[in-house]
């Protein structure tokens, strides 16, 4: 066989494998109903002036990146309902690129693409983790070489911390990595470490958080701390086999600190090279439980993703530091028992740490398939079909008006959307501290806003009286609780 078709050969498994992942995950997308989180950013670059940047910044715990990756997809005219193709594009990119990755052994590659990383929710909801996604994976394929060409590398670590503040210390453990691997070396990294430096140091005045920001959680610290031992570990000791999502952060939790337990030993035991290469999974698990208990609860699917992430990069990296001693890259260290050791404790660590994100991946995949994820795009399509051209329709100063609203624009632009709490033309979501208004006062509102036909889309059921008659609603339970009522406001 020639050279060509040998490359032919070795390529051609991964370029169908890349299209069977995108074809797949978009049709999930056209499948999947948008909600809240993923709503709110879209409408936020839509409709926002970029003076209130800063300000929202502060309130969503991401930094700018995702804003700005978006900007193009809503101005160049991507319609809202497929918004996802923001997350596929990088997640697909992710995917090619550990493919086509010649440095990383096979289990390697299969290991980190049959995890639930990079399987539904960060190809299908479009959230910031699909830019980490695709972060992690040139990570990985840069670390062999962080040394000999480090500004590429620092770069990506760069870009990361700007995707999330969860992933503040990971970052932070890949810069003491390459500080403590490049001392020595005759072409020091230090230049190149400036930038995940400058990158940290933006995160500061995009993070600070703004007077009225709200974000105020009524927990105090060690509550915080006490909530989490409660509920990662206590409440699920004996209830670990049922089938509730929630209790899946007990294995998640013991499968991590289990990780940390057995590349401390191996490390010890080992080569220095080694513990630097478990230093960044180290550093970023910490900080994410530091993030957890002390700044915010989170219990979304996303932030248990990225304990999987910093585990995957764990994984390729050590081996990929075992491989560069060997002198055998892409094939296993046969000469080295304890490499080997190494080898198979982190492939079987990862797929025993994936298999409770199976579970909640393949869950939530059928449940896109099967029911609503959100009731957004049927009230929408229920007030497409009932509003009479030109009506004013009401919306609530809440998160949940944004998705709802996203679809019912994409296709009656002869609509009016108002705040029917603030009193003004809907802009965008502004975090703004309301109490919900009764509904007298709500029709009182949209009757000042100057329409003949006024309706209000409302999260809450509300009496029907003189102010206001019912008149659709969602059919089905959504998979985040988001249904949705809409009322006509009864003429005087």
């Amino acid at each position: 066989m020639t050279e060509k078709g040998k490359e032919i050969r070795r390529t051609l498994p991964a370029l169908l494998l890349t299209i069977a992942y995108a074809a797949v995950h978009l049709f999930l997308i056209t499948k999947h109903e948008i909600w809240r989180d993923e709503a709110y950013v879209w409408g936020f670059v839509e409709n926002a002036p970029l003076s209130a940047l800063g300000t929202e910044l502060s309130r969503v715990g991401h930094p700018v990146l995702w804003f700005a990756w978006l900007f193009p997809f809503v101005k160049g005219g991507l319609p809202f309902s497929l918004m996802g193709i923001a997350s596929l594009i990088p997640m697909t990119a992710a995917v090619a690129i550990v493919l086509w990755a010649k440095d990383l052994p096979f289990l390697a590659k299969l290991a980190v693409l049959a995890s639930p990383v990079f399987l539904y929710f960060n190809a299908v909801i479009a959230r910031p983790y699909a830019l980490s996604v695709l972060f992690f994976a040139l990570l990985a394929v840069f670390w062999k070489d962080r040394l000999s060409h480090p500004f590429r590398y620092c770069l990506v670590i760069a870009l990361l911390l700007q995707t999330h503040v969860v992933f503040a210390g990971f970052c932070g453990g890949l810069w003491l990595e390459l500080i403590l691997s490049g001392r020595k070396k005759e072409k020091k990294p230090f230049a190149a470490a400036l930038l995940p430096v400058v990158s940290a140091l933006s995160l500061l005045p995009q993070l600070v958080q703004s007077g009225d920001a709200d974000l105020t959680v009524s927990l105090s610290g060690e509550a915080r701390l006490a909530y989490i031992t409660k509920e990662h570990i206590l409440e699920g000791l004996g209830s670990v086999f049922q089938y509730n999502p929630r209790l899946l952060r007990l294995p998640l939790t013991a499968l991590c600190f289990a990780s940390l337990l057995l590349f401390a030993v191996l490390a010890l035991r080992s080569k220095k090279a080694r513990f630097r290469a478990a230093l960044p999974a180290c550093c970023g698990v910490v900080w994410y439980y530091l993030c957890v208990c002390l700044i915010r609860p989170v219990e979304h699917v996303h932030m248990a993703t990225c304990l999987l992430m910093i585990l995957s990069f764990l994984f390729v990296s050590v081996i990929a530091e075992s491989d560069k001693k060997s002198g055998k890259e892409g094939e296993a260290p046969g000469s080295d028992k304890g490499e080997g050791i190494v080898r198979i404790a982190a492939l079987l660590l990862l797929l025993a740490f994936g298999a409770s994100g199976w579970i909640y991946t393949l869950r939530g995949t059928l449940r896109d398939l099967q029911g609503p994820y959100s009731g957004s795009r049927e009230i929408a399509r229920i007030v497409i079909d009932t509003l009479p051209q030109g009506s004013v329709l009401g919306l609530e100063e809440m998160q949940d008006s944004e998705a709802p609203r996203g679809y019912i624009a994409e296709k009656r632009s002869d609509l009016r959307f108002y705040n029917a709490w603030l009193g003004e033309d809907w802009s965008y979501y502004r975090w703004v501290k309301q109490k919900r208004p009764e509904a007298e006062s709500i029709a009182e509102t949209l009757r000042k806003s100057g329409g003949t036909e006024l309706y209000y889309l409302t999260r809450k059921e509300l009496p029907e009286d003189d102010e206001m008659e019912l008149c659709g609603r969602n059919s089905w339970e959504s998979v985040w609780g988001e249904e949705y009522c809409l009322y006509r406001v009864k003429a005087r």
